[in-house]
């Protein structure tokens, strides 16, 4: 362990954008987790769903795996909700319609909008990495996919060379030296 770096990094440095760049990260993936997690539990307990509190918890976790983490929260209630006599069909209906648009809202236009600030990556380069990550790591993979490449990155920035300038440029979305992503 270095001594000298107790705390806080020098400001300007990498280390000082990589650390703010995962601390927006991660707040930002805590605070819409929760936000997801609770309405999906609020939904399923009025819908008197069994265990809405587990699953709410657990839309919460896997909300952190970026694009797959909804569509396996939305299909952790299904046998609960299709298989229950004492729900009526309307109930089950709304058991997958309501957090299905909650999931559409958050992750198509909230969470973009928010992490992609944070780490500043276009959303196909988080898709493309995920598939990456997956393979090589699995679920921890897709969890640190966004992290790593954040990481990534601000390291190709930091270098400074026209190669690993385009390279980082890329993965913000910028192409052929434009400006739009």
């Amino acid at each position: 362990i270095n001594a000298e770096y107790m705390g806080e990094p020098a400001e300007g440095s990498v280390m000082a954008a990589i650390d703010s760049s995962m601390r927006q990260y991660i707040q930002m993936k805590v605070v819409l987790s929760v936000l997801l997690g609770t309405i999906s539990f609020v939904i399923l307990w009025f819908l008197q769903v069994d265990c809405a509190v587990v699953l709410g918890m657990l839309t919460c976790l896997a909300n952190f795996i970026p694009n797959v983490g909804s569509v396996i929260a939305l299909a952790l209630p299904l046998p609960l909700v299709l298989l229950n006599p004492l729900l009526a069909p309307e109930a089950k209906i709304l058991a997958f319609a309501l957090p299905f648009a909650a999931h559409f809202i958050v992750g198509n236009f909230v969470d973009p909008k928010f992490i992609g600030e944070a780490v500043d990556l276009h959303p196909v380069v988080i898709l493309l990495s995920l598939i990456l990550w997956a393979l090589l790591w699995g679920i921890a993979g897709m969890i640190l996919a966004v992290p790593v490449m954040a990481v990534l990155r601000l390291a190709l920035l930091e270098m400074g060379t026209a190669p690993t300038t385009v390279i980082a440029r890329a993965l913000e979305g910028h192409l052929f030296g434009s400006d739009s992503a």
